[in-house]
């Protein structure tokens, strides 16, 4: 029976990653702090931020098949692992018999679903009672919540023409664009392998995200 020592590619990623890390973030650390049990303001002001890199790093599984034309998905299935283990899931099938468009943030009190074909927004209280050591939903009716009619792309761009005359950061930019293109290339790259989970980092830092001296 012969033994496969090599490393499986997806896990060699999070070893080459955590090499650079500590090669090019940590180590230099020794030539500017003091012992390692120091950890004064002046200290943590500088590790706070590696600590925060670590912790946001977060995973993708995706998979999806393709039936029409071959090597494009007609149906995928992704999942995303955020910090402080926030989940996303992500269905898309342009075959579905089923035309929706919804939207579910499930949070630790209420519940929030968008529907963007029956164009209705609702919340839930959320509860749970436990009954002989066992969760039990409770259900409650969905209050309509008003979100106007305004048409979405023409507030995009209002908004993105009020920013350039108050020459503020609007909501999304171009920083925003790139870290969805970093997670849509994750996700490609996941169905490509079959499902293997990637790593994603935070995306790309905006000018003053880092922390001041």
């Amino acid at each position: 029976m012969a033994w496969d020592f090599e490393t499986e590619p997806e896990f060699q990623r999070e070893l080459d990653w955590m090499d650079a890390f500590v090669r090019e973030e940590v180590e230099p650390l020794d030539l500017v702090l003091g012992t390692p049990a120091d950890k004064n303001e002046a200290v943590m002001r500088i590790v706070r931020p590696l600590q925060d890199q670590v912790k946001e790093r977060g995973q993708i599984v995706a998979t999806g098949g393709g039936y029409i034309s071959p090597g494009v998905a007609d149906i995928t299935n992704t999942q995303l692992l955020f910090e402080g283990s926030v989940r996303a899931h992500v269905f898309v099938s342009w075959l579905h018999p089923f035309k929706e468009q919804k939207l579910v943030v499930i949070g630790s009190k209420r519940m929030v679903s968008f529907d963007d074909v029956a164009k209705q927004m609702l919340m839930w209280n959320l509860e749970v009672d436990w009954q002989q050591g066992q969760p039990i939903p409770v259900k409650h009716d969905g209050v309509a919540i008003d979100y106007g009619e305004e048409e979405p792309l023409r507030e995009e761009c209002r908004h993105f023409l009020d920013c350039i005359e108050g020459r503020r950061a609007p909501r999304t930019d171009g920083h925003s664009g790139v870290y969805v293109l970093q997670l849509l290339h994750a996700a490609q790259r996941s169905i490509d392998g079959n499902g293997e989970r990637i790593a994603v980092g935070r995306g790309v830092t905006r000018p003053g995200d880092a922390a001041g001296p």
